[in-house]
């Protein structure tokens, strides 16, 4: 069962909220194999079941659509990084729940909610939309950068911490292509393995 399918029969929510996150997903899907410039409106909506005109009384256009699509992602994203930093008693630990919540997101990918485009097709936004998203982005990359910077203070890291998260940026964005559930390596063993790449041995 696909996730449009599973929030389609979701009892949990309501009619306009079953069907905003069944469109969300629907444009998820869309924008990650396609890119922003390549989807439409009418497909979006035909994914989700929708007719073409009703996606308008949820969102006024494609680029709302993107940018709520957005925002939902980097606020779901926060708040399992900080719940995955909670218990962290050690910068390798708080190192290593970032590289969780990034792992754990792209791999089991929430309904509504696309990491994704959120590294790939924020550039589509205008003023204020881009303004918006920016700081909430802003403040998640903070934390990573404090924690590489930490890495780099206790002489974990050699690199510069900047150029350590663009490069994990792009590796993150990949796993999903190559990771392989029922492969030889468990989710967890391949967030050790990000760990030990980052900052070696403990």
């Amino acid at each position: 069962m696909n996730h449009i399918e599973t929030i389609s029969t979701d009892s949990s929510l309501g009619k306009k909220e079953r069907t905003r996150l069944m469109l969300l997903e629907s444009a998820a899907s869309f924008f990650e194999d396609l890119g922003y410039q390549g989807s439409n409106m009418r497909d979006i909506a035909a994914r989700a079941g929708i007719k073409a005109g009703s996606i308008f009384y949820h969102f006024k256009d494609k680029e709302e659509l993107l940018f709520v699509l957005l925002e939902r992602t980097i606020t779901t994203i926060v708040a399992e990084q900080k719940e995955n930093l909670r218990f962290a008693d050690s910068t390798r630990a708080r190192l290593r729940g970032l590289v969780k919540t990034e792992v754990e997101t792209f791999i089991n990918r929430s309904p509504g909610v696309s990491f994704h485009c959120l590294f790939h097709e924020w550039r589509h936004l205008s003023q204020p939309y881009a303004d918006q998203l920016m700081i909430l982005r802003n403040a998640y990359e903070k934390i990573w950068l404090e924690v590489l910077g930490q890495c780099r203070d206790e002489k974990l890291l050699l690199s510069s911490p900047k150029i350590t998260r663009r490069l994990l940026n792009g590796s993150f964005t990949w796993i999903r292509y190559w990771y392989d559930i029922e492969g030889e390596m468990t989710m967890d063993q391949i967030i050790d393995e990000a760990v030990l790449f980052i900052i070696g041995p403990s």
